[in-house]
């Protein structure tokens, strides 16, 4: 699996859809070059990468698997 890092560019999957935290309102970003502005380890969940990431205005969220390097 990819490293993500601040300052890269990921393209959220479908799949994010799927994760019970998804919204809706953050359908917008699927498919659409993201910046990640952060990124944390899981605490509880080894090998888990949480990624908060930008689109335009929009901000989320999201589990590193559902994201591709771009």
């Amino acid at each position: 699996m990819a490293k993500f890092n601040q300052g890269d560019w990921v393209e959220i999957s479908e799949y994010a859809r799927s994760w019970h935290y998804w919204r809706r309102s953050r359908d917008v970003m699927i498919g659409k070059p993201c910046e990640v502005i952060s990124a944390q380890e899981s605490k509880t969940q080894t090998g888990v990468t949480y990624l908060r990431v930008k689109y335009g205005k929009h901000e989320a969220w999201i589990i590193d698997s559902y994201c591709i390097k771009v």
